[in-house]
Order: structure tokens, then sequence, then C-alpha cells
């Protein structure tokens, strides 16, 4: 679904996954149930010549639930969220300054239950849950021949995994159990400069420096 005029225009799409009728039809009693869906919108705010904004927002979901001839079972989520303001700057005809500030969350769970004659006899379950954001910016300017550009980025993200690990019992063997948490929290940071030099339309050079640099600053 797309609407608009000049200075407004909005934008929506959403896609469905329906991979478990093609694996019933083709390959029946299976015990695997797939389904994917995710949505996506747009709004484009032009106030003037100079200024452009944009919003963007994105969500996905991915299941999947395998079951054996045994009732063995393996079950995976992964659900995910971004959002991107996008601001766009043009002070004159050869300089455009490029402001984005974005966020996400991604979650990922996945659960599997074995069994023997009958019982339950092994449990996992782990968890996984990142969040990050951060902001962008891009720098373009044209003089004569040359195209110079340089922009910066920085972003924060924060990652708690948990693990679960349950064994049962059997004759001559010991119950087991695993259970533990991590948390990292790290920091990512880039600048960047380069000249691109055309002297004619069919010779053009470039030169850049980029420097990247990432750090965790605490460890759980």
């Amino acid at each position: 679904i797309e609407t608009g005029n000049e200075r407004i225009s909005a934008m929506a799409s959403s896609r469905f996954g329906y991979h478990e009728n093609v694996i019933g039809k083709f390959s029946p009693g299976q015990g695997i149930n797939p389904s994917f869906w995710d949505g996506h919108a747009k709004l484009s705010i032009r106030a003037n010549e100079r200024h452009t904004i944009d919003l963007q927002g994105l969500i996905a979901s991915d299941d999947l639930t395998l079951t054996e001839l045994d009732a063995d079972r393996f079950q995976s989520r992964y659900a995910t969220g971004h959002i991107w303001l996008n601001w766009k700057y043009v002070p004159s005809e050869r300089t455009i300054l490029t402001t984005t500030i974005h966020g996400s969350e991604g979650v990922a769970k996945r659960i599997g239950s074995v069994f023997a004659g009958g019982a339950l006899s092994g449990f996992v379950d782990d968890l996984r849950n990142t969040i990050d954001g951060g902001a962008k910016f891009d720098l373009q300017s044209k003089k004569d021949h040359h195209r110079i550009r340089a922009g910066a980025e920085v972003k924060r993200q924060l990652t708690d995994f948990y693990y679960f690990k349950q064994l049962r019992a059997s004759a001559g063997s010991r119950h087991e159990i695993e259970d533990f948490q991590i948390s990292t929290t790290g920091t990512e940071f880039g600048a960047f400069i380069s000249d691109t030099w055309q002297p004619s339309p069919r010779v053009s050079t470039e030169i850049g420096l980029r420097y990247d640099a990432h750090s965790h600053t605490s460890d759980q």
C-alpha cells in the first residue's frame, strides 16, 4: 500500500510464508511446521527543498516446529524489530548531509525435548536477546573535479543469553542439569573520509581512510 503527494508520502507492506502447506502436500506426515511473516512501513516528509525526513519500521517473525515419530520435538522462534529515522539536509547544490538514528531488538528462542520409552529424558531451552541503537552521519561535498565524503557511526549493543539443559537419570547415570546466563555490552565506533577525483568522464581515482573500533565494557 502506498499513498502521498509531493510533501508527504506513506508506504506499508507485509509478507506471509506458507511453507507448511507445501511441505504438507509433498511430504505428508513429516511433522515439520514452519511459518514466517514480516511487516514494513515508511513515512516520508519533505519539509522544503533542503530538508527531508524518513521514518521506517520493520518487524518480522520466523517460527519452526519439528516433531519426530518418537515424539522428540524441536521448536525455534526468532522475532526482530527495527526502526530508522533518516534526516537529509541539502544546504547547497554541492553538499548533502545525511543523519540516521536507528534502534533494533532481536529475540531468538529454541526448545528441544527428547523422549525415551514414552517418557521425557532430556530438555534444552535457550534464549538470546539483543538490543542495539546508534547514529550515523554522512557528509558529501562536490568541488570542481573532486567529490569528498566523510562520516562517522557509533552503536551501542546489549546481549543477554540464557541456557538451560536437563537430562533425566537413567540406570547407572546421574541426573544432569546445566543452567547459566551471560550478559555482554559493547560499543562500536567508525569514521571515514574519502576523495574521488575525476579529471575526465573516462578517468577517476579514489583515495580514502577508515577507522573502526569496538569494545565490550562488561561481561558477566
